[in-house]
């Protein structure tokens, strides 16, 4: 059962201005050097990208811009498919755009390299049935990537979040150690399963970076974090923890 309604995700994206492309936050940065780190390894360059709730379509952005992929995008909300096809001409972008529901969907079985969802799955109540569709749409070989936002373990992510009960009460707090268990089951090679990032208030609700205050933390971190990049680096100071993290990604290869 979905957590979060049609009406949440219209509130949503219209706060939203094209194009919208790949957010370069520095959590945001560590998460794509990761990705392409992994893919230099297993000298794997997709041809094919699926996002699931991929409105408005930053992620395309991404894999199109470093991989050339053709990018489709399957969301079963109507006005955020028509505002991902717009930004999709904008960015020249190659690809679909599916509205459709993923339990109910058209889209080829096995055909897609890269199957990725990001602030998806923990909009659903049980993860299992989602986890299925993603797995049943990757290729033998592909990677399949999740993400999800640190929040409700997180007591830092956690207070922000709360300010919004409405957003808040379509999300359920899913753990490194449920993803390593279903993905375990479906016999998928767990290459990272991990906290990324560090500190970003973009995964809690737009509303409320509205607030000044906030944004001008948001944007302090960022600054703060790009500067200290090397230092963080050559040190080898752990930069991903529970606490402060903004995401857990899955990424694993079928």
């Amino acid at each position: 059962m979905k957590l979060s309604t049609k009406k949440h995700w219209e509130n949503n994206w219209s706060q939203i201005r094209l194009p919208a492309k790949s957010i370069k936050c520095y959590s945001n940065k560590l998460a794509y050097k990761k990705i392409v780190k992994i893919f230099k390894k297993y000298n794997f360059r997709p041809k094919t990208f699926l996002e699931i709730g991929g409105c408005p379509g930053r992620w395309a952005d991404f894999f199109n811009t470093n991989f050339q992929s053709i990018c489709d995008v399957i969301d079963y909300e109507k006005k955020g498919c028509a505002l991902t096809k717009k930004n999709f001409k904008l960015l020249k972008i190659k690809g679909k755009i599916y509205n459709q529901d993923i339990f109910n969907n058209t889209l080829s079985k096995e055909y897609y390299d890269v199957v990725l969802s990001a602030g998806l799955v923990e909009h659903f109540d049980h993860l299992e049935p989602i986890f299925d569709k993603h797995w049943e749409l990757l290729k033998k070989g592909g990677f399949l990537i999740i993400s999800v936002p640190n929040i409700k373990k997180s007591k830092f992510y956690d207070y922000f979040a709360k300010k919004h009960k409405e957003s808040y009460r379509g999300y359920r707090a899913v753990t490194k150690k449920e993803l390593i268990k279903i993905a375990k089951r479906k016999k998928l090679k767990i290459i990272f399963c991990d906290y990324l990032g560090v500190i970003n208030l973009g995964v809690v609700k737009r509303t409320i970076l509205k607030n000044n205050f906030f944004k001008k933390i948001g944007k302090f971190f960022d600054y703060l974090f790009f500067g200290l990049e090397r230092i963080i680096t050559f040190s080898h100071i752990k930069k991903e923890t529970k606490m402060f993290s903004p995401n857990i990604y899955l990424i694993a290869k079928k």
